[in-house]
């Protein structure tokens, strides 16, 4: 069933409700939702897409609505708003602190595989992030410096905000030598993923896995900030079973 300016749909595998006007493009927005740790991103063409004006529109939603051509620069452009934020640190609260660094913004982009590569993190700069990491990096790839793996932790010159590499894995000794590169490379933060629960991560004690054991995460968070003089965070969820 439709009307004007608003579309429904029904059934198994029936896209959300849209609605037309700034309401639609906000729920657009938050709908779309992608698997996490990169899991099945290898099928990401059957996720709905979104378009690209719909993003710029949603991260503008304080009134700046008018969504620049398809391959606009974002460059000029005010970072995102809502009740309460003011203009230019991005929020309208006492800047976050973590470690050593002070934040401009409490919003912090949490890493993505396949999501939080260089241009994204650079976006999200713009738009008034605090913090950014890369994608999730394997410490052992890493560690025995397999290209592929090295390429995700490139920290391209002129980010305004810090940029942070997240490792998965579970040896203390090659977590602290994955972190050790990424400080050397330029990361201004480490974290420990705890939380992905893909099945082949999780199979081998990392990810979510790890967090189930304290001895061996208070091992492994030990060995990295003793390895390293930056900031060393976890990404983690509520629990295994959550």
């Amino acid at each position: 069933m439709s009307s004007m300016g608003q579309q429904t749909s029904a059934g198994v595998g029936a896209p959300p409700v849209r609605t037309g006007g700034m309401a639609g493009e906000y729920r657009r927005a938050l709908t779309v939702h992608a698997p996490p740790c990169g899991e099945g991103m290898k099928d990401h063409r059957r996720l709905r897409t979104i378009d690209r004006r719909d993003i710029i529109k949603f991260c503008h939603l304080d009134g700046n609505t008018a969504a620049p051509p398809l391959g606009a620069s974002l460059s000029g452009r005010r970072p995102f708003s809502i009740p309460g934020m003011t203009a230019g640190t991005g929020v309208g609260v006492a800047p976050l602190r973590v470690g050593g660094l002070e934040l401009r913004s409490p919003v912090l982009v949490a890493p993505m595989a396949g999501i939080t590569d260089a241009p994204f993190r650079r976006i999200a700069a713009e738009m008034g992030a605090g913090l950014v990491c890369t994608e999730m990096v394997a410490a052992e790839a890493v560690a025995r410096s397999a290209e592929a793996s090295l390429k995700l932790l490139d920290f391209p010159a002129g980010m305004s905000i810090p940029v942070g590499a997240q490792f998965v894995g579970s040896d203390p000794a090659t977590m602290a030598e994955a972190a050790r590169i990424a400080v050397d490379r330029g990361a201004t933060t480490v974290d420990v993923n705890l939380g992905c629960p893909v099945r082949k991560v999780v199979g081998i004690g990392n990810g979510a896995a790890l967090a189930r054991d304290p001895v061996a995460t208070a091992r492994v968070l030990g060995a990295m900030t003793a390895a390293v003089d930056v900031p060393v965070t976890a990404k983690m969820r509520l629990g295994w079973d959550h």
